[in-house]
């Protein structure tokens, strides 16, 4: 089974994580693959918009450490910088549609989307994104940092 699903309808593409069996963590694999969809949606003129997901009610539990032991290690840093890149210069609306958990980078790629949708059940382990969640619209940036640094330990 493909570590990512892909599925086009009406011009929409969804991109859906599936490690089920690894909290749709990523691998160098999984990185370019996410990456080489994106750089092709990017280009395609039938594609007007893309939404990311992840399978089993978990968008993604960041990197899976284990796929980075012993030689799995030094195949891992081009797929994550190039697929990196793709997020950065993505050309049209690019959407998460979170469910469950976000950690770590999986968390932090959501910080590249055009908007997040999130579930009532999201929860998340990464500071960067609790930056940029904030369920009120009239919290101003000198409460934010306020908040920040009052709960930092």
């Amino acid at each position: 089974m493909s570590k990512l699903l892909i599925e086009t309808e009406e011009g929409i593409r969804t991109l859906i994580f599936n490690r089920p069996e690894k909290k749709n963590a990523f691998d160098a694999e999984l990185w370019a693959m996410f990456r080489d969809e994106l750089n092709l949606a990017s280009d395609d003129p039938d594609i007007y918009s893309v939404i990311v997901t992840g399978s089993s009610n978990t968008f993604s539990s960041g990197v899976d450490l284990s796929s980075m032991m012993g030689d799995g290690g030094a195949e891992y840093e081009e797929p994550f910088e190039t697929c990196i890149d793709a997020l950065i210069n993505f050309k049209k609306p690019l959407i998460g549609a979170v469910e469950g958990a976000a950690v770590g980078g999986g968390a932090t790629i959501l910080l590249h989307f055009d908007a997040v949708f999130i579930s009532v059940n999201f929860c998340s382990a990464c500071n960067l994104l609790k930056i940029s969640i904030y369920r009120s619209s009239s919290v101003s940036i000198s409460d934010i940092l306020l908040d920040m640094f009052s709960n930092a330990s």
